[in-house]
């Protein structure tokens, strides 16, 4: 539980901590402050959209597939992904959300998918749809 459940003064906007249904909403190429390519993935997820960092480099690659596998893609016989926008806005997945306090604010932010979709998840909440996918 976060320091501020605890002190029961969450703001609304506030994800209980889980696994959840997510759908992605939004995607686009972008570079890090480290100057590394990346995607940078918009889902919502309840009452939030929450956004997802995938990097390019060597050691991220594997976040990459885990998500891309969420997502329901498969890479092409030359062992690539090859995706475009469409593919993937509008599908979704089992993500992990934790409540995280940055630059003084409480903020969800989604630690972890899940490309097997058997996951305890928490209670149904307003703005995501009810039929999941797996």
């Amino acid at each position: 539980m976060s320091e501020a459940e605890e002190r029961n003064d969450t703001p609304p906007w506030i994800i209980p901590e889980g696994w959840h249904v997510a759908k992605c909403v939004h995607v686009e190429k972008a570079v890090s402050k480290a100057k590394n390519p990346m995607f940078v993935w918009e889902f919502k997820v309840a009452n939030d959209n929450v956004r997802y960092y995938t990097a390019l480099t060597p050691s991220a690659l594997g976040m990459l597939d885990d998500l891309l596998v969420a997502l329901g893609l498969a890479k092409g016989n030359n062992g690539v992904y090859d995706f475009k926008r469409d593919d993937v806005v509008g599908k979704k997945l089992e993500v992990y959300v934790e409540n995280e306090e940055y630059n003084d604010k409480l903020q969800n932010k989604i630690t972890n998918v899940d490309p097997t979709g058997t996951n305890d998840l928490v209670p149904a909440a307003a703005g995501v749809d009810d039929d999941v996918p797996f």
